[in-house]
């Protein structure tokens, strides 16, 4: 109890939501014996709902991505089910409109990769599902049918070593027992397209397919929260048939040298400015000025992003980047940069793809898809493509650097085509 009176950090972050359940928890069972501590049951619910409230963006978003996402509401669902049983109520009615909207991150972040029923790895995750108990409540609370498909593949992996993740958890069939729906709908099946965008959190994924391929384009900008974030601020992920051809490396474990390295803007899909020294520039972990809107409306993508508060003062004095999608195959990046002084950028891509030289463009074969990028009205100065650094499972990575020549303003278009 006085941890919530003393220490003002809790109170806005995921440490207070994960508290709050051991402390809800316990004034739930002594309550019952003991009515006089209903008062105190009454305060930590409230204090409960405003670190929610104040954890969560106004669009639903968060902002240390969905591995952290996921921790979070692993834990706060059971305390907000417990509490709707002692309220008499059905979780559904229970919980508030934050609560209910920040079950939007889940199709967001919902990646395409293998089977399809993992987040992606932005910011400080890892590739893996969402927790059973979160899609087994999500389920029940939100509107996206894809928690009724992920709890059901959930339910399916209950019964198999598919259902632990790298700790050996997560296969959660005594909280099932207690938790599930009542009358579960298992009809539904992940949705072949969707789009979602948080403008708040500054991040929109559209998934779309036609007869012959199927990808996922993840854009990512936003505020910056400094406890898991990533200098991402720009970069974006190409998923095709599957297979993340255009990447984002996540985080590694934190026992490893890289977790200090792989966040870094010179890690991530960016036009990156380049310094000139051995030390490359960062982006700033303070929020700046940023603006962003996405849309997709008959099929066609269309995303604008000022990136110019992403980075600290004295690089650029404007910096953008739009993206335009007629259809699943065709993606125009074009960035416009104002640097501070005469400066070179590099235009950078990451992949576990291999590269092939096409003429003027760059041939990224995967396992299951072939993307081919082409600088527009553009010709780099120096091609770069090697290995470096590592994912998530300290597996290397290539990176693409396309560079310009040194001046003061670029306006650059470059294309990406699936073949």
């Amino acid at each position: 109890e006085s941890d919530f009176k003393v220490f003002d950090y809790i109170w806005g972050m995921n440490q207070g939501v994960v508290f709050s359940g051991g402390r809800i928890h316990a004034l739930l069972a002594l309550s019952k014996r003991y009515p006089r501590y209903t008062e105190w049951l009454e305060m930590a619910e409230r204090d409960f709902k405003e670190i929610i409230n104040r954890y969560i963006l106004e669009d639903g978003g968060t902002l240390e991505g969905p591995g952290y996402w996921n921790y979070t509401f692993r834990n706060a669902l059971p305390t907000a089910y417990l509490l709707a049983r002692y309220h008499g109520q059905s979780l559904k009615d229970y919980v508030w409109d934050k609560l209910r909207k920040t079950g939007d991150m889940g199709p967001l972040m919902l990646s395409t990769v293998g089977e399809g029923y993992s987040f992606a790895p932005i910011n400080d995750a890892h590739a893996e599902s969402y927790a059973p108990i979160v899609s087994a409540l999500y389920s029940q609370i939100s509107n996206h049918p894809e928690w009724k498909a992920l709890y059901k593949k959930a339910l399916e992996n209950g019964k198999s070593e598919k259902g632990r993740n790298r700790f050996g958890l997560l296969d959660a069939g005594r909280e099932f027992i207690i938790m599930a729906p009542d009358d579960p709908d298992l009809s539904e099946d992940l949705p072949g397209e969707r789009f979602i965008y948080l403008p708040q959190t500054m991040q929109c994924a559209c998934l779309r397919r036609n007869e012959r391929v199927k990808t996922r384009f993840h854009y990512i900008s936003g505020p910056v929260s400094k406890g898991h974030y990533h200098e991402d601020k720009g970069s974006f992920i190409l998923e095709v048939n599957g297979e993340a051809i255009i990447m984002d490396r996540g985080i590694s474990g934190y026992h490893s040298p890289y977790v200090v390295l792989l966040p870094k803007a010179e890690y991530h899909n960016l036009l990156m400015p380049e310094s000139g020294t051995s030390v490359p520039y960062m982006q700033t972990d303070e929020t700046g000025e940023l603006s962003m809107s996405a849309s997709c409306e008959n099929g066609r993508l269309e995303i604008r992003s000022d990136l110019t508060g992403a980075w600290p003062e004295g690089i650029f004095e404007a910096c953008s980047r739009e993206v335009k999608s007629p259809d699943p195959t065709v993606f125009s990046i074009a960035d416009h940069v104002v640097l501070c002084n005469p400066g070179q950028c590099s235009f950078r891509l990451n992949t576990q793809a291999e590269l092939e030289r096409e003429g003027e463009s760059f041939i990224l074969k995967g396992e299951r898809s072939t993307v081919k990028v082409t600088p527009v009205n553009w010709k780099p100065e120096k091609v770069w493509f090697e290995p470096f650094g590592v994912d998530e499972h300290l597996k290397p990575v290539n990176q693409l650097r396309l560079y310009t020549p040194v001046a003061k303003e670029h306006r650059l278009v470059t294309k990406i085509e699936v073949l």
